[in-house]
């Protein structure tokens, strides 16, 4: 499935088997989601089916179709196309809450604890932030730039000494991976 958020309406349910079941598209069940899907204080399965619980409005009888389509739905139906890099992780919407809320602030003028937006339009103006930011963009430039030949030492040294500072460090396991894949849609995946 392909989505054009400019031509298609915003999804409020995903098929399975052939049926509609209702969801909650909301940013903020999304990230939680996310969140909880990184959580490894938590069984994998306890984390699947409390995933489950926040999405689905009326839970299918198919957990693991269900799981899929709604991995799909947080991937705004993209392709992943790039695996995602080790100790590469751009952003956290835990760590980075903060600077994460006063981006959406300052170039949308938008509180993202006063409205709820649809995730499809939450992650299409989050991979929009642009240099504007600074506290978010550099963070995300600093924790994903490469060493290049043309800098000097001291540059290396640098860039090296920020990327250990504000590396994010997360264990990976499949459930984390999969609550990554926004990483990877903000670095074109």
């Amino acid at each position: 499935m392909s989505f054009n958020l400019l031509i298609d309406p915003l999804p409020d349910s995903v098929e399975i088997k052939g049926i509609d079941y209702p969801i909650n598209p909301d940013h903020r069940t999304i990230i939680r989601i996310l969140l909880i899907l990184e959580d490894t204080t938590f069984y994998d399965e306890e984390r699947r089916q409390m995933a489950l619980f926040l999405f689905y409005k009326a839970m299918p009888e198919d957990e693991a179709a269900a799981f899929e389509a709604m991995m799909e739905f947080i991937r705004c139906y993209k392709k992943e196309e790039k695996v995602k890099e080790a100790g590469k992780i751009a952003f956290d919407f835990e760590i980075d809450s903060d600077p994460i809320f006063s981006a959406f602030f300052q170039v949308y003028g938008i509180d993202l604890t006063e409205v709820e937006l649809h995730w499809f339009k939450f992650m299409a103006l989050f991979a929009d932030l642009n240099d504007g930011m600074p506290a978010l963009v550099n963070l995300m430039q600093i924790r994903t730039a490469e060493l290049t030949n043309d800098m000097s030492n001291d540059q290396k040294l640098r860039l090296l000494a920020l990327q250990k500072k504000y590396r994010i460090k997360k264990d990976e396991d499949p459930l984390s991976y999969n609550a990554g894949l926004a990483d990877q849609m903000m670095r074109g995946g």
